[in-house]
């Protein structure tokens, strides 16, 4: 049943007309028409009387109403004033885009369930070893727990490789996988079509594609189950195409069946290992399991298995790993952007409440209740923030995927503004437009009626304005500090001797297998390939080499030196190995130590050698001479070092300098290699087309694949740096920007307070420079206290980063200081522009003012 309310008192007509007389007798005396005046007057408060009026006339269906007319006086407040309106679209817009794009990444990398049957159980399994740290598992140590585990099921093995497509269209190079049948078993996920291989397949020449490669290079064919594809010069029957979005390893785009060679032994870690948590099991159980076998493999095999641990961990931490804590940061970062901007559109709230001071006194002399005023002036915030969010999800969805240009991510085709995105965007822009609106509203009823109603004069913003933006400036110091030490990080591992001269490089990658390629015709093509490309116009020279530094692509191999009592169990002597064409050493600039390098007359049929860097020297043979030493590595021939070479960084800019052996490609062939190129020209990708030529004339069906630039190859190393940085740097930005913003309002909004007074100053003899340092000091004692507490949270905050440092303490004295002295610097021209305002003032302004009153 509707209820209704009391009519209003008899009296209330007579009320309405004695307030609206009231005011327009105001206006009128500053000036304006009877007409004018008396529509002025309605339009100041008429709205309170019209919902007053519905308010006893229409029951339970009033807040309808409300909202109705709360959101056509809001839109009518905009366009009076669309400035104000736009610059908090516009900065809510920006701090909820940045939000969303960050939160899609790390929804889709860290919080989104991996898209497999019970996920929970998933798992994934490390080696450790004591001295030399995490490493892929070898395929013994995964054979003894797939058979000796009960806490575990369905154990697979992943041995990722990469195959050369042949015989459709143009040979391409594919990522792919080696791996055991249990693998589709664990995950259990079906193909869309055919069958898996499982463990009654005997033939390992059968292959399961990927759902993009069966669209990509199939077109799609449903007949494609049965047919034989050219894989490494082998052909392969198809059994089966994966479902959409299935992929493990995540770069594979087909599955063969793991065959174990000789050489898999207890010593060569190949294996990405995953499996599935038994009924009952728990992580913690089946850790101490594998730790169980581990000790019995140890015991059993000292001289492969000592000091070797094992790890587990769910599949999703496997996965995502060392990305967990940098995405962690920045969607800190972001929310401190976030925040920062609420604080800043509060701030031009409170200026805008207190600009309205005469109309929220009216409403409140004509009854309108604290509650009433506060729906009304939220209303405004949230549909500010509302319009902020549609335009935050629209510049969300433009930046994604530049975003994921700059970085390699986990999880990545997963990566888009949806359905949960979305949500957290429609909840950000709420909560926001509450954080926002909610304390401008309130001061805004805080006002005393008479005083508001008879003084012209706007009053001040209290304390709210200066607390928001002392808090903005705490989390611009904040931000500025993590940006300032990713980048002394960045600049520090930049200036990290690599070793070699990367400039006018270019490198192609391509492997030859040997299905297709013996090993003679392997050397003679790696030959003729070098004469061709060193006679192309624009080369300086040529080489080529199994494992091009930075690539990700190394060896290790274990030696022994002959005259030497072999190395303790479980403590071989190891080093990066390095099977190299003649003249290497000068295509990639390394500087010769001492002895020879490689030339033509290091053949298959001639003395074996090798050459040694620095590191090796130092380590191995302190205190004797390395030239002339007897190694033995891969097999029981001894090979003879004839020279020493400075160290290269080949693994990376923060990888320690290991030792490393080099031998002549002729002595040990390798397939996968890649071909150097050094112009002498000042853009080496200049030689890419006829680099790509000359190959193609060798051998049509010879994928190349990785053609980049000798610089490309070391920035893609710094990739997830940069990226960390950019992001950093553009949150940090942000908030200094709408700090100073803040800092620039403020200020402008106090002197236009204090026009009287400073006019008056002016004209009974201040010196304009007081007039400026008084507005300035006033005006920075916010950011002053802003950058103290921010100093503070800064130096706990950026403890979280050390592992995203370089040799620099996360409490840096230069980075803090440079925050706070781009800050300060920033902040006082800010303040000073409107402070120079304030000091020119005419004098006489103030005195006629004064007169008026």
């Amino acid at each position: 049943m509707t209820t209704r309310r009391k009519r209003p008192p008899s009296d209330f007509d007579a009320e309405i007309r004695a307030h609206l007389d009231t005011e327009t007798d105001r206006l009128k005396s500053e000036g304006l028409a009877d007409e004018d005046a008396r529509h002025a007057a309605q339009r100041a408060f008429g709205n309170v009387l019209r919902v007053r009026e519905r308010y006893y006339e229409r029951g339970r269906w009033l807040w309808l109403d409300h909202l109705w007319l709360d959101l056509r006086y809001a839109l009518r407040s905009f366009l009076s004033n669309p400035c104000h309106a736009l610059a908090i679209v516009m900065t809510m817009a920006l701090a909820i885009g940045a939000a969303s794009a960050i939160f899609s990444i790390v929804n889709a990398t860290l919080i989104r369930p991996l898209p497999y049957s019970e996920p929970d159980r998933l798992v994934g399994i490390i080696q450790r070893h004591a001295r030399f740290g995490p490493e892929v598992v070898t395929v013994p140590d995964y054979q003894d727990w797939r058979d000796n585990s009960r806490e575990l099921k369905d154990l697979a093995g992943v041995w990722t490789r990469v195959y050369n497509l042949t015989g459709t269209n143009e040979p391409e190079r594919l990522d792919g996988a080696a791996v055991t049948p249990s693998l589709f078993t664990a995950l259990r996920v079906p193909p869309s079509f055919g069958r898996p291989f499982g463990p009654q397949d005997e033939d390992p020449r059968t292959v399961v594609l990927s759902d993009r490669l069966w669209r990509r290079r199939f077109n799609a064919d449903p007949n494609v189950v049965g047919r034989t594809v050219n894989l490494n010069g082998a052909s392969h029957a198809v059994v089966a195409v994966m479902p959409p979005g299935f992929a493990w390893p995540e770069s594979a785009e087909l599955w063969v069946p793991l065959v174990v060679e000789p050489s898999m032994n207890r010593g060569y870690h190949t294996l990405q290992v995953i499996g599935r948590l038994a009924p009952g099991a728990t992580l913690a159980s089946a850790r101490a399991e594998l730790e169980t076998i581990a000790a019995r493999a140890a015991a059993a095999h000292p001289e492969f298995n000592k000091d070797w641990g094992v790890e587990i961990s769910s599949l999703l931490d496997y996965m995502v790993g060392p990305t967990t804590r940098p995405l962690l940061i920045l969607a800190g970062a972001v929310l401190c952007v976030l925040l920062t901007a609420c604080a800043n559109v509060a701030g031009l709230l409170a200026s805008r409440a207190v600009s309205r001071r005469r109309e929220m006194a009216l409403r409140g002399a004509l009854g309108g209740s604290h509650s009433r005023v506060v729906r009304q002036l939220l209303t405004e915030s949230l549909t500010l923030s509302i319009v902020g969010g549609f335009l935050g999800v629209t510049l969300a969805s433009a930046a994604i995927d530049p975003l994921l240009s700059l970085t390699t991510l986990p999880r990545m085709r997963e990566i888009s503004v949806d359905v949960p995105v979305l949500i957290f965007c429609a909840i950000a822009s709420l909560m926001t437009g509450i954080m926002f609106g909610l304390a401008p509203a309130i001061s805004a009823t805080r006002i005393d009626l008479r005083s508001a109603l008879t003084d012209r004069s706007a009053g001040s913003g209290g304390w709210l304005r200066p607390a928001l933006l002392a808090a903005e400036v705490a989390t611009a110091v904040v931000l500025l500090a993590g940006a300032a030490l990713l980048m002394r990080s960045f600049v520090r591992l930049q200036q990290v001797e690599t070793g070699f001269d990367s400039s006018r490089l270019l490198t192609v990658r391509f492997f030859m297998p040997r299905a297709s390629y013996s090993v003679e015709r392997c050397i003679q093509l790696y030959q003729e390939m070098l004469d061709r490309v060193k006679a192309l116009p624009g080369v300086e020279t040529a080489s080529a080499v199994n494992a091009f530094p930075f690539s990700g692509a190394t060896a290790n191999v274990v030696f022994t030196v002959d005259g030497r009592p072999p190395a303790p169990p479980g403590e071989p002597l190891t080093a990066n190995f390095n099977s190299t064409t003649p003249g290497f050493f000068e295509t990639m600039g390394i500087p010769l130590v001492r002895g020879r390098a490689f030339d033509s007359s290091d053949r298959a049929d001639g003395a074996f050698v090798a050459v040694v860097n620095r590191a090796m020297a130092d380590e191995f043979f302190r205190g004797e001479d390395p030239l002339g030493k007897s190694v033995r590595i891969l097999g029981p021939k001894p090979r003879t070092i004839v020279g020493i070479v400075e160290n290269v960084r080949t693994r990376g800019f923060q990888a320690k300098l290991q030792p490393e052996i080099y031998v002549p490609h002729p002595q040990f062939p390798t397939g996968g290699m890649f071909l150097i190129v050094r112009s002498n020209t000042r853009d080496p990708g200049e030689l890419a087309p006829s680099v790509r030529a000359a190959i193609a004339a060798l051998d049509r069906d010879l994928p190349i694949a990785n053609m980049r630039t000798g610089r490309a190859v070391l920035a893609s190393t710094l990739s997830a740096r940069r990226f960390n940085l950019l992001l950093m740097s553009m949150f940090a930005g942000t908030t200094l920007v709408l700090a100073i913003l803040g800092v620039y309002s403020l200020q402008s909004y106090a002197v236009a307070q204090r026009t009287r007074e400073l006019g008056i100053r002016v004209a009974l003899g201040a010196a304009r420079r007081d007039v400026v340092r008084l507005v300035v000091r006033q005006g920075m004692r916010p950011v002053v206290a802003g950058i103290l507490a921010g100093l503070g949270v800064a130096m706990l905050a950026t403890t979280s980063l050390t592992k995203m440092l370089f040799e620099i303490s996360p409490v840096d004295p230069f980075a803090l200081a440079g925050a706070v002295g781009v800050l300060m610097i920033t902040a006082l021209a800010a303040a000073a522009v409107p402070a120079r305002r304030a000091a020119r003032l005419d004098p006489m302004i103030a005195i006629r003012e004064t007169a008026g009153e």
